[in-house]
C-alpha cells in the first residue's frame, strides 16, 4: 500500500459519487468505481491491451491501481 501506517485499514473505500471516466460514449457522466476497477481488470486480461489511468495529483490513480489487485 502507497505510504500508509502498518496499523491502517487497507480497504478501499469507494464512493457512489466517484468517477471513472473511459471515454465511450456509451458511458454517459462515467462508471462507479467498482464498475470502472471491473472493466479495467476485463480490458488488461486481453493479450497487448493497456490502459492510460490521468487525473490531477492526489486524486487517487496510484490507489485505485492497487485495488486492482486488492480486490481480487
Amino acid at each position: 500500500m502507497s505510504h500508509a501506517p502498518s496499523d491502517a485499514d487497507k480497504s478501499y473505500l469507494l464512493d457512489e459519487k466517484a468517477r471513472i471516466k473511459t471515454g465511450h460514449k456509451d458511458d454517459g457522466d462515467g462508471l462507479s468505481a467498482v464498475d470502472g476497477i471491473n472493466r479495467i481488470r476485463d480490458a488488461l486480461r486481453l493479450p497487448g491491451q493497456i490502459v492510460r489511468l490521468v487525473g490531477l495529483s492526489g486524486v487517487g490513480k496510484t490507489r485505485l491501481v492497487e485495488a486492482l489487485f486488492d480486490m481480487l
